[in-house]
């Protein structure tokens, strides 16, 4: 969960709430607009991923 601390990273509730207010589509016609957050991934190599690891983002 985003919004509950996570080891050394604070509780942080804006974190849906942002793109919740920003980020919104039509999900079927006739619908209203709808939140919308999501991320895809690839996994090149196994492994941990640590806070301060090099992403990419592609």
């Amino acid at each position: 969960m985003p919004t509950l601390a996570h080891g050394r990273l604070p509780r942080d509730p804006e974190a849906l709430r942002v793109p919740a207010r920003l980020n919104r589509v039509v999900p079927l016609d006739g619908l209203a607009p709808r939140p919308c957050v999501g991320a895809y991934a690839q996994v090149v190599r196994a492994g941990r991923v640590r806070a301060g690891d090099p992403v990419r983002l592609v």
